[in-house]
């Protein structure tokens, strides 16, 4: 029974702080938040731009 909670601990430990069953370094979590950023940053462009022309277009009437 104790080693069955000993394999538990350490199949969660090992789990801790992994994406998919990779073992993230230190530096992968910033890679990861600054390639979801570029990701989405040119729609949010876009998206903002669309709605600046639109605001624009209703205040010019």
């Amino acid at each position: 029974m104790n080693n069955n909670m000993s394999q538990i601990t350490n199949f969660e430990k090992k789990e801790h702080g992994s994406l998919n069953g990779i073992q993230l370094e230190k530096g992968d979590t910033l890679a990861i938040i600054i390639a979801a950023l570029t990701t989405l940053l040119p729609f949010v462009l876009i998206i903002f731009l669309i709605c600046f022309i639109i605001i624009k277009l209703i205040f010019r009437l």
